[in-house]
């Protein structure tokens, strides 16, 4: 990846440096931009898995309950109510179980910038190296052990 310099003298900074910066930086927003496209086009999928799931729910439950309710309690000489309890429940369980997956695959498939994250930590470290400044944190935590 980027090699490791040495200063020509302390406290400049070559041009060679800045334009590696520079690049660096570029990676960057490029790679957080693809994780950014990445978790909306797993948003969308979430919006149109869930809203399919609410319509087939929302739309399901008074037409499935009153028909079913009222041909099975025909066939069967009982009571519609309990018929259209038992249907309705199943449509709300349906229309509940097809949201939960759509939210699950939608978790699964976040970024959440991840990997932008893990190469700026990179980078940080890089650049601690190159210029001789110590981690700040890391001398924190030694001193407080």
């Amino acid at each position: 990846m980027m090699t490791q310099k040495t200063h020509d003298r302390p406290g400049k900074v070559s041009s060679e440096f800045v334009n590696e910066i520079v690049q660096m930086i570029n990676a960057r927003r490029e790679l957080a931009e693809l994780e950014l496209t990445s978790d909306i086009e797993s948003a969308r999928g979430l919006a149109t898995g869930g809203g399919i799931g609410a319509v087939l729910a929302l739309t399901g439950l008074p037409v499935l309950a009153v028909l079913g309710a009222n041909y099975a309690a025909t066939c069967s000489n009982g009571d519609a109510n309990l018929w259209m309890l038992g249907v309705g429940l199943s449509c709300l369980i349906i229309g509940g179980l097809t949201g939960l997956f759509s939210w699950l695959r939608f978790r699964k498939n976040l970024v959440g910038f991840r990997a932008t994250l893990e190469e700026l930590r990179e980078d940080v470290t890089w650049l601690q190296e190159w210029t001789g400044t110590p981690d700040d944190r890391r001398d924190a935590t030694e001193e407080s052990a």
